[in-house]
């Protein structure tokens, strides 16, 4: 689960935590908090199981549909695979219906910020289905709903999560375009919305200090994102959601002992899993591979070169990891030949 990209332009993955305080005649907040640290610690089935009991109580609240819509998202990042894509579209699209319903009839003060984060949640899946004009003009909606809902009611700073993961990657993305009218460089304003958001919001805490990881990832900010990924593993030890910006910052920066001790925490993690189409592990071995190599450690390097080669991944991510398993056959050659006794 090697997660730039997919924390990137996925941005939303805990998005499903930004639940307003005094919502009219929605489910109780303590239940909705419950299923989304279920969903953190990547116990998605008991997250389910809430969820869908909620939708049966209160089956004209968006609510219900949209939080299982959001696990289902989370278990596609969390395991790379489009098994429950399906099921996700489904309930996305009826949270939708829902939200709709509630702003057409004035029943909810918030029908607006439900509206907003189903749309971040579509455009993220269709992102990822590389479909980006279509992933695009979902955006475009979400961002309209979540500004409104800051018009609204000022007081209310979860939606700046979305807003400004929404402004930082689309400027990532076409910084080359920045001069252009069209594709304004708003990088520093969408980190300060993002920071916002951790600062006061009252559901989407975690959600904002998982994509500042990412973000100070990529900004090259190494300690930043260091720091968020141990906060959030404070509160979630076991959270894969943490994990992997730790263990990748710490790769980026060259700290390659923590580093280690990361990627091996994840891999006991992912082994234990009933689903697994290896993908994560090779990318796991993989980085171990390059870490010990780094370190001078060659045994432990070729140690999991060989378990890369020896993993035969599913179908649906054979071709992500080809490069992977070229990379770890260089690795092992290059070894080798350092091996050979001098001349």
């Amino acid at each position: 689960m090697h997660r730039i990209l997919t924390f990137t332009v996925i941005f939303p993955l805990f998005i499903a935590s930004v639940l307003p305080p005094g919502a009219y005649s929605q489910p109780p907040q303590e239940l909705l908090q419950q299923g989304i640290a279920l969903g953190i610690n990547q116990q998605f089935e008991q997250a389910l199981t809430l969820f869908s009991s909620i939708e049966s109580r209160y089956p004209d609240h968006p609510a219900g549909p949209f939080f299982k819509a959001a696990i289902y998202q989370s278990m596609m990042l969390d395991y790379e695979s489009m098994r429950w894509r399906a099921l996700f579209y489904k309930d996305i699209e009826k949270s939708i219906v829902l939200a709709k319903a509630l702003l057409t009839d004035n029943a909810d003060p918030y029908a607006q910020f439900y509206l907003g984060a189903a749309y971040v949640f579509k455009s993220s899946q269709l992102a990822r289905e590389k479909k980006y004009f279509s992933s695009l003009r979902s955006a475009n909606k979400a961002m309209g709903f979540l500004k409104s809902q800051i018009q609204q009611d000022s007081s209310f700073c979860d939606p700046y999560l979305g807003i400004g993961s929404y402004d930082y990657w689309r400027s990532k993305f076409t910084l080359l375009l920045s001069w252009l009218p069209f594709f304004p460089d708003r990088r520093a304003e969408g980190i300060a919305a993002v920071l916002k958001a951790a600062e006061c919001s009252i559901f989407s805490k975690w959600a904002a200090y998982s994509n500042l990881c990412w973000i100070f990832i990529k900004e090259e900010e190494y300690d930043a994102a260091i720091q968020y990924a141990q906060w959030g593993l404070h509160q979630f030890p076991q959270s894969r959601f943490f994990l992997w910006p730790l263990a990748e910052a710490r790769f980026k920066k060259g700290a390659h002992q923590g580093a280690i001790e990361s990627y091996l925490q994840l891999l006991h993690s992912i082994q234990r899993e009933k689903i697994n189409n290896h993908y994560n592990e090779i990318v796991i071995h993989w980085k171990l591979a390059q870490s010990y190599e780094a370190l001078g450690n060659a045994v432990e390097a070729r140690r999991h070169c060989l378990l890369l080669l020896q993993l035969q991944p599913e179908e649906e991510v054979k071709d992500r990891i080809k490069d992977k398993r070229k990379a770890a056959q260089k690795i092992l050659a290059a070894l080798q030949r350092d091996d050979l006794p001098a001349q």
